[in-house]
């Protein structure tokens, strides 16, 4: 990825961004790099999670560039981090300058392609992956890569073209490959830069031996060969490997760093070695003259480890991190590691003298490490130094009998197959036959299933078949037992909750008293759950069984006419555009989907309830303030429109109404977006790129039919449905819409609905279309005329998701359920209404807006990507996860059957095979919706969602379902959801202020933007900005204040009670013990010896203190 720009960048604006203790920490980092007489050339961001250690450097990279501005005549930068998602994710928060055109170049391989562009900037932003730019050889890589090599070398090798192309054409259909070379040569090829060339072919004949190889595959390959046994296919990848390396050295070499960023490097932390092949082709990036390194990690080195951990080494890793920071000042190093012996000798004697020992040497540590890292903690800052963190076991209580009785059925299985001990297993998962993958449990059971004689286990699954999942249960939608005390805990805070019933998590600052649905929840079922197991079974058996239970109470209602597998044939979606006798039927529709500016900036629930100066008015008050409003505005607007005399009401109204509201208060800026007819823009076309329902079966006849129906809406709104008075004026394409509305019946329109002024007033108070319009307003305002299509098309973008959301069939009947009368889009209105949806979006886009790094962008742009966002969310596909159930085919014969069961309410992380896509659900989307007030509200993961992953936006609770034996990973878990401006952070803004507090100037104003200013404000004297942003308690003290909930689930009589307890001590003291040889040894010493407090008031005088030092 690529970024150029040629105007200087405004540092003060891009610190002004920054938190006060993220600029005293940029400040100072720039110094070490650059101003001090002993400035350093790499340096080490260590702060600890989510305080943003992307933001610093972000800062430090503005500071660098206008430092270098007027001596560097080009000036490089280039970021590496793991992957492309988080290149993506981390891009715009990094982006210093207004250009905001990006291309992707993320492979060192490709540099031959975009060279010539970046030799002719004065800045550039380079993004590479390790992946895919160092660790190269026995990879045949991406075929642009390929195509890159095939130019170069069908150019310098006298060999037949045919061949070559048949040799680098790696697994890509022949055809397919054919075509992309030709397409690279139209267009890319004559890109390629002259002087790379020349590097990469004198490279090349430094390296007979690759010629060599390739005149040997060749010979066995040739130009039409397309199966290859596998030791030739090995040889293929081994060649196209080692060309990918040569060309990326060769590629490197026309890089010209100034300044270089590894995040989260711990993760590739093979870059550093340079006793490495991939190491030394990364240290012709560190070692470019007068570069600087600058690498970010919360966790850059093991903090803590175990003996006996398999491949671990505390000492050794912190050593090997160390070296790299130090390696221009050696003897910094040594005087570290003396300091460190004593520091630990002093730790085994206790007495006053060595006390003031290990003060001496903690200041010549601190010193050294001092020079090359800083480390940002935010505890301290806790009123009890607890992080805000309250913990709970759970599970002692939830042990059934037949819970019991399924272990023996489970040991007996095990035993007659010798699959050894499966009591972890029992105590972790239920239904662990049925729901395992490639554990040796079950491929030992598949094994025993083709045994000859199976009488054996044949009576033992008979004894077990009520400890089995059943497809008929789940095909009639009986209640299935969850099978297991942590499981059945989880149920408690989950589903029992009554949150089956909600779309979306309530808002943190409800404006008005919810109702319907979202009155009848527990507070337990007001913040999302993050769940962590060390076995993969587990993630899928909660993904299944809660998703399955979620549903099943969904879906409870009488005379129930369909199977689970059913479901999406028996239920179609019923917001649709459809065509009847000449009319379009789907236009009430638009009540959802339609962003009515009028309603929107006229009509705002928040004024309303804030000016009641109540601390949750009730709904219905809210409601009759807004019609009164609503009355006067459409008194005002339908003079302009002729109606008929008639008895008979005209439904039209609905939606002509709020055309009519728009056409008399705001025609002029409506006019310009629905008359569009570019994308991204354009109403009319945007279900081209909108899922029909959710599935990714996209219909053409819905797309065009929507367009139709936008036409309708337009002509409407232009015309108030009378024909045009001169058509001679109109562009082409607006008379080919014409031209679709020729059989469309146009008449005036008749006699209003009695409840007219109701609708429209749910419209008001809770449209999603116009609940993201009025919140994209409350966080940024169009510059000027012209950028109010850009908000209305991205309201309207998010008004199509929602109706993605209510067309799934399970929610179909959820709100069919709670509201029986009326057109399904009317109940959809009162969904939204009872559930608060105005206070949802503006929490949700505010989160939105600093966390994909937007406060600086241009309006039109964040509301795009903000609607591109709140879609993804709200369209995640569900992923099917299967199970096995066990069949008897009778005489003895047992086989396994795949059955796949829905998941929306609980998603395990991980890429996922969608319910009705064929595709997959990627990480990135599971995220995305986590991290949504929608749905999942419950992730399960292994240790894959531990680092590096933010998940507190809607979230603050944590379930440790097997405790990790290491106290960092304990942190590291956690600190997933303790993270700025989180959900237990928010919610405790909103219980300290409350609505009442509220005290705005302008009704736009986004509420929560004013919270955190308030608490700023109201904060004690001298405490920086970790409070309120990361740690905030408010005014109130006790039960009340929400808290990060740390929940362990135990079985009685469990050792799981004492393996906390040592966990909770390590945590303690595992800080003053960074950076020793044998830690575990040193810690328990600690815990011998003295008591918690003791332990807890040494830590706070001879920890290791890394901080960015005063002034």
């Amino acid at each position: 990825m690529t970024m150029n720009c040629s105007t200087r960048p405004n540092v003060d604006k891009v610190l002004a961004g920054l938190k006060d203790f993220q600029r005293h920490t940029v400040e100072y980092i720039f110094r070490r790099l650059y101003t001090d007489s002993d400035s350093v050339s790499r340096f080490l961001i260590a702060d600890e999670v989510g305080l943003g250690k992307t933001l610093v450097a972000r800062g430090v990279i503005a500071k660098a560039v206008d430092f270098l501005w007027d001596t560097v005549p080009r000036i490089d930068v280039v970021y590496i981090c793991s992957n492309q998602d988080i290149a993506q994710q981390n891009i715009d928060r990094l982006n210093i300058t207004a250009d905001r055109q990006f291309r992707f170049a993320s492979r060192v391989t490709l540099l031959p392609v975009t060279l010539q562009e970046l030799r002719g900037n004065k800045l550039n932003f380079v993004s590479l992956t390790p992946g895919t730019s160092f660790n190269l050889r026995s990879r045949t890589g991406w075929k642009h890569e390929r195509a890159v090599l095939y130019a170069l070398l069908r150019e310098h090798w006298d060999v037949s073209e045919g061949t070559l192309r048949n040799v680098l054409r790696g697994d890509v259909r022949k055809d397919r490959w054919k075509a992309h070379l030709d397409w690279f040569k139209r267009e890319l090829e004559p890109q390629l830069d002259e002087e790379l060339k020349q590097a990469f072919y004198g490279a090349l004949d430094q390296a007979p031996e690759l010629r060599a190889q390739y005149n040997a595959l060749a010979a066995q390959i040739g130009s039409r060969r397309k199966h290859l046994p596998d030791e030739m296919r090995w040889g293929r990848n081994h060649l196209i490997g080692e060309l990918r390396h040569l060309l990326a050295r060769s590629s490197l070499s026309a890089l010209e760093p100034d300044l270089v960023i590894l995040d989260e490097f711990q993760r590739f932390k093979y870059l550093l070695d340079e006793e490495r092949d991939v190491g030394l082709l990364a240290q012709e990036l560190f070692g470019f003259q007068g570069v600087k390194v600058l690498l970010l990690s919360a966790t850059p080195y093991k903090m803590y480890t175990l003996q006996g951990e398999e491949g671990e080494d505390h000492y050794e890793d912190f050593y090997h991190t160390v070296s790299f920071l130090l390696k221009e000042q050696p003897e910094a190093l040594i005087q570290l590691e003396a300091a460190i012996d004593r520091y630990r000798r002093a730790m085994f004697h206790l007495d006053v003298g060595e006390r003031k020992e290990l003060q001496e040497t903690k200041a010549v540590i601190e010193r050294i490490l001092r020079q090359v890292m800083v480390r940002t903690e935010r505890l301290a800052a806790s009123v009890d130094r607890n992080g805000m963190l309250k913990e709970t076991f759970i599970a002692q209580d939830q042990v059934r009998p037949a819970d019991l009785k399924g272990f023996v059925l489970l040991d007996q299985i095990a035993r007659a197959i010798d699959a050894g001990d499966q009591v972890e297993y029992w105590k972790s998962s239920a239904y662990a036959l049925n729901l395992m993958d490639d554990y040796k449990f079950k491929r030992e059971f598949v094994k025993a299933l083709a045994e000859p004689d199976t009488t054996r286990l044949v009576n033992l699954l008979k004894e077990a078949q009520h400890h089995l999942l059943s497809w008929d249960a789940f095909q009639a939608y009986q209640a299935i037992d969850p099978g297991n005390a942590r499981l059945r805990a989880l149920w408690q805070d989950s589903v029992e909750t009554g949150n089956w019933q909600l779309l979306w998590m309530p808002p943190s600052l409800p404006y008005y008293q919810s109702n319907g649905p979202f009155s009848d929840v527990q507070p337990e079922g007001c913040t999302k759950t993050l769940v962590f197991s060390a076995w993969k079974l587990v993630p899928k058996t909660i993904a299944v069984l809660l998703s399955y239970e979620a549903e099943r109470r969904m879906l409870e209602e009488k005379g129930r006419d369909f199977a689970y597998a059913e479901l999406t044939d028996k239920r179609k979606p019923l917001l649709t555009f459809t065509r009847s006798k000449g009319r379009l039927t789907g236009m009430p529709v638009f009540c959802l989907i339609y962003p009515c500016l009028t309603l929107a900036q006229a009509i705002d629930p928040l004024t309303i309830a804030r000016d009641l100066n109540e601390t949750a008015p009730s709904c219905q008050t809210v409601f009759e303030i807004a019609k009164a409003k609503i009355r006067e505005l459409l008194g005002e607007a339908e003079t302009q429109v002729s109606t008929k005399e008639s008895t008979r009401t005209d439904e039209r109204w609905y939606w002509a109404a709020i055309a009519l509201l728009d056409r008399h208060f705001h025609r002029q800026d409506v006019d310009c977006w629905v008359s569009m007819e570019d994308e991204p823009l354009a109403w009319g076309k945007m279900l081209d790129k909108a899922s029909m329902d959710g599935s990714g079966k996209e219909e053409e006849g819905e797309a065009r039919r929507f367009t139709e129906h936008v036409m309708e809406f337009r002509d409407f709104f232009q015309n108030l449905g009378q024909e045009p008075q001169d058509t001679s004026n109109l562009p082409a394409v607006q008379l080919r819409f014409e031209g679709m509305l020729q059989n469309v019946e146009r008449e005036p329109l008749g006699k209003q609905p009695e409840d007219l002024l109701d609708v429209l007033t749910y419209i008001a108070l809770s449209s999603p279309a116009v609940a993201s319009l009025r919140a994209l307003l409350r966080i940024t305002q169009p510059e000027s005329r012209e950028q109010w299509p850009a908000f209305l098309a991205a309201s309207a973008r998010v008004g199509l998701a929602f109706r993605t959301l209510f067309n799934q069939p399970d929610v179909i009947i959820l709100v069919q359920r709670f509201y029986p009368r009326g057109p399904y889009w009317e109940k959809v209105l009162h969904y939204c209404f009872d559930g608060n949806l105005q206070a949802v979006m503006d929490e949700y886009i505010h989160v939105l807006h600093e966390s994909l790094g937007l406060v600086e962008h241009d309006p039109s742009e964040t509301a795009h990507k903000l609607s591109e966002t709140v879609g993804r969310a709200l369209s995640l596909r569900a992923p099917t996860l299967r199970f096995d159930e066990i069949v008897s085919q009778g005489k003895g014969h047992l086989t396994m059957e795949k059955r796949g069961v829905r998941c929306r309410y609980a998603l395990r992380f991980g890429d996922e095979r969608s319910a009705d896509y064929e595709g997959r659900t990627r990480d990135v989307d599971v995220r995305i919706a986590f991290n949504s007030p929608f749905r999942p509200f419950v992730l399960a993961t292994t240790s894959i969602g531990q680092e590096g992953l933010d998940f507190h936006q809607y979230c603050h609770r944590v379930v440790h379902w097997n405790l990790p034996s290491n106290p960092v990973d304990l942190e590291q878990r956690e600190g997933r959801v303790h993270r700025y401006k989180g959900h237990v952070i928010r919610r405790n803004l909103a219980l300290n202020y409350g609505l009442a507090a509220l005290k705005m100037d302008k009704a736009s104003t986004d509420p929560w933007r004013w919270l955190f200013d308030q608490a700023v404000e109201d904060r004690p004297q001298g405490v920086n900005d970790l409070v309120p942003f990361w740690i905030y308690e408010g005014d109130e003290k006790g039960p009340q204040v929400f808290r990060i909930e740390r929940k362990v689930p135990v079985l009685p009589l469990s050792r799981e009670i004492g393996r906390m307890e040592r966990l909770r001590r390590s945590l303690v003291a595992y800080r003053s013990v960074i950076g020793q040889p044998r830690q575990q040894e040193l810690l328990e010493f600690l815990s011998a010896h003295l008591s918690e407090d003791e332990i807890e008031e040494l830590v706070e005088s001879v920890a290791i203190d890394l901080s960015p030092p005063k002034g």
